[in-house]
């Protein structure tokens, strides 16, 4: 009933809203805040920013080494900070699928986007706002191929795409390639479907020192 209403909302006002669309560990945060970071038409909040500072999309914070943990017992507790801190762009924002009516009113602004991330995979069937549908492949992004990880667990999945009006396929192999190239390929063609303006060096230099985290990540395990 709940998840009705929310999309009833959501399609009353198709314009007002953009939905990501992401598996767990695919880079959701990290696409919400690259479009985020790109017009000032979508809705960005201090209490989206991720840790107890004031900050903006695009920017990471300066009293820690990254974004807020997110508390689940994994009996590896060391493992798990380091893995919250560098392989992570976590936002403070329930997913869509966690939220209630009160939470997305209390965050909606009559005049601007607001950007709502899911990780349910079909729910695009739903909606008729603009969605954008993370796919391909992350394992050639992480490199974690055997490591006892547990965000990148992920990695041997492959998201495929779809085929519909409103809705855009953004690869993530693509948009977060060390090829400047094929990011901005991948990255204009979002930017179109969204009708926004670009923001390429600061897109741009939010996922390089996301990629340099996650070697820095990577190099650290056993």
């Amino acid at each position: 009933m709940m998840k009705l209403k929310l999309n009833n909302i959501i399609n009353k006002v198709p314009n007002n809203f953009l939905v990501i669309q992401a598996r767990e560990g695919f880079f959701g945060s990290l696409v919400y805040r690259s479009i985020a970071g790109s017009d000032k038409k979508f809705v960005w909040r201090k209490e989206f920013s991720g840790c107890e500072e004031d900050l903006g999309p695009l920017e990471w914070p300066r009293l820690t080494e990254g974004f807020d943990i997110y508390d689940q017992d994994e009996n590896k507790t060391y493992t798990w900070f380091k893995e919250n801190h560098l392989t992570t762009a976590h936002l403070s924002h329930k997913l869509l699928e966690k939220s209630t009516q009160k939470d997305i009113l209390k965050v909606y602004e009559k005049n601007k986007t607001l950007i709502l991330k899911t990780h349910d995979m079909n729910l695009h069937s739903e909606l008729s706002c603009k969605i954008v549908r993370i796919v391909g492949s992350i394992k050639n992004i992480t490199k974690l191929y055997g490591n006892d990880t547990t965000f990148r667990k992920h990695h041997e999945l492959l998201i495929n795409e779809i085929k519909q009006n409103n809705v855009h396929n953004l690869n993530i192999e693509k948009f977060m390639n060390i090829d400047f190239n094929i990011f901005i390929d991948e990255y204009l063609k979002l930017c179109n479907f969204l009708d926004i303006p670009c923001n390429i060096n600061n897109v741009r230099q939010f996922i390089l020192l996301s990629r340099d985290k996650l070697k820095r990540y990577r190099l650290t395990l056993p």
